[in-house]
């Protein structure tokens, strides 16, 4: 009887151990900027060595003041990004949507669905990709996912903005948790 309640209550600390953990892992999105380039970047709160790095999809959606004008710092193609982790492309920008027209809400998805090609170290801030801003006044800003205006379904563009990534060893589901305190940067050239 009391190797049953012991187990018990071993499963029981187990749970609450994992869970516990759960809520404390992710990763978070940042914004970097050197003049007129901007990175975003990712930071992961444990490592995630191969395999357990490979990751499923992703999604980072920021705005940036209305009429500003980003370019690929490798191609210099307009409304791109440069790949600097992994492979990613402008999927989705919506200009001035009526939710909140002061904005430009730009979507960058990664395109290497199921890649190792990104290293998560714990706490190590690792470069996803790059793009050039012009006309910018104002301040680029990695959306909230909770309280943003436009990220609310529907919204006046029939997008899906949103900040979302999925990596395997974080259990494979959304493991973005929230932005960083560099989730904005300014743009004033």
């Amino acid at each position: 009887m009391a190797n049953k309640i012991f187990n018990s209550f071993l499963i029981s600390l187990i749970a609450i151990l994992m869970l516990a953990h759960s809520a404390m892992a992710g990763i978070e999105f940042e914004l970097e900027n050197s003049g007129n380039i901007v990175r975003v970047l990712a930071v992961s709160s444990e490592d995630f060595a191969p395999p357990l790095n490979m990751t499923a999809s992703a999604q980072v959606t920021f705005r940036v003041p209305t009429g500003t004008v980003i370019s690929s710092t490798d191609s210099g193609q307009g409304d791109a990004v440069a790949n600097l982790n992994g492979s990613w492309n402008l999927n989705s920008r919506s200009n001035a949507p009526l939710e909140n027209n002061a904005y430009d809400y730009l979507s960058v998805g990664l395109t290497s669905l199921g890649t190792t090609a990104i290293i998560y170290r714990a706490h190590v801030p690792v470069p996803l990709f790059e793009f050039e801003v012009y006309n910018c006044l104002g301040s680029i800003e990695l959306i909230d996912n909770e309280s943003d205006p436009f990220n609310q379904m529907p919204n006046s563009a029939n997008s899906n903005p949103g900040n979302q990534i999925a990596v395997l060893g974080d259990g494979g589901d959304n493991s973005w948790v929230n932005s960083r305190a560099g989730s904005s940067t300014s743009c004033t050239e």
